[in-house]
């Protein structure tokens, strides 16, 4: 999912995986979003309008708790982010994403979902920056990135302690 900056420029601000879901706030809030999402493979969507949605949560009250949960779980993860951002190293930052997403993938190998032009901002970093530590973390035979964006944990210890001190 993406937001637009007020310069006009698109930042990453969080992966979807499939079953995810977006502009809930518009719904319960009453607001308008500034948010959109681009899906990088076919994929199928369904939209609620707010009525509908609604009456889906009133007929459905567990599927609002389900919503809380997951939106807690959103909430938890952007604090996460920006104590990441203020007070851990690019490489630390990283090495838990990595670790985020093979957790994620139930898989030591797994596919980065974005370009690295798009995940460096997301991780508070520059395209340059972010492939130098990715390139670090190669050398240290910690991970292997392969064709089409596809890595490897090769040594998921190191990469917690990288994650952990830098």
């Amino acid at each position: 999912m993406h937001r637009l900056a007020e310069s006009g420029a698109e930042q990453l601000i969080r992966l979807m995986s499939p079953g995810d879901f977006l502009g809930e706030s518009a719904l319960l809030a009453d607001t308008t979003t500034d948010h959109f999402a681009v899906a990088l493979q076919p994929s199928e969507l369904c939209m609620l309008d707010r009525e509908r949605f609604a009456r889906l949560l009133a007929q459905h009250p567990s599927v609002a708790v389900q919503m809380l949960r997951i939106v807690s779980g959103r909430l938890e993860m952007a604090e996460e982010m920006v104590s990441a951002l203020s007070g851990q190293s690019v490489a630390q930052r990283l090495a838990q994403h990595l670790l985020h997403l093979a957790d994620e993938a139930g898989d030591l190998s797994f596919r980065l979902r974005t370009t690295k032009k798009e995940l460096a901002p997301y991780l508070g970093t520059t395209p340059e920056t972010l492939s130098r530590r990715l390139g670090a973390l190669q050398e240290a035979g910690l991970v292997r990135v392969g064709p089409r964006q596809q890595v490897e944990v090769l040594e998921r210890r190191g990469l917690r302690e990288v994650a952990s001190t830098g």
